[in-house]
């Protein structure tokens, strides 16, 4: 019997440790706590700095096993960058490629807006770009996150039909955030 291949995901936790709950924290806890056996592998990597983050990201080997890269954090569209506890980073600053062919979603606040998630799609190689359009709450980004990851990890639908399921979900509740989705919708 032939196994399809089970699906991966890292989290990035960028959020300061001085700050309560971490939606990035909260969410590898409700994912473990769901204990999704159709993802073959989940890592939460708390990172300090903009250089940390970028020594990561650099060496590919560390994040090619990953189909979906999850980033927590500030964002501040005003400034157009993603904010690391020590440090930010605008669309340009990631490395080149860095996330080809993968799906990667921001927990951050206003990062997904056109001025910001598409010139990082475009960058940085992502097949799709998830992010909230406004301010989120941790509760709020992890609802609608767990509810994401279930589609494309126990249903197995594609990123964007994941997105759009998601999104039918939580219309009438009280979740905020207004996620957008950038990406290469070919097939």
């Amino acid at each position: 019997m032939v196994r399809k291949k089970a699906k991966s995901l890292i989290i990035f936790e960028c959020f300061p440790k001085c700050e309560g709950d971490k939606e990035g924290e909260v969410l590898y806890n409700l994912l473990d706590m769901i204990g999704d056996s159709e993802l073959d592998e989940m890592y939460l990597w708390e990172i300090s700095s903009r250089k940390q983050l970028l020594n990561r990201l650099k060496r590919k080997d560390s994040i090619k096993r990953y189909d979906y890269i999850h980033l927590s954090g500030h964002g501040d569209i005003d400034r157009n960058v993603f904010e690391t506890p020590k440090g930010v980073l605008a669309p340009e600053d990631f490395p080149k490629d860095c996330f080809e062919g993968k799906t990667v979603t921001f927990s951050s606040c206003e990062i997904g807006r056109t001025k910001f998630a598409e010139p990082f799609r475009k960058h940085t190689g992502a097949r799709y770009v998830i992010a909230p359009r406004n301010e989120v709450s941790t509760i709020d980004s992890a609802f609608w996150f767990v509810s994401f990851y279930f589609w494309v990890l126990e249903k197995k639908v594609r990123p964007d039909t994941a997105y759009d399921r998601t999104d039918d979900y939580i219309k009438g509740r009280d979740v905020k955030g207004g996620f957008g989705i950038w990406g290469d919708f070919k097939d």
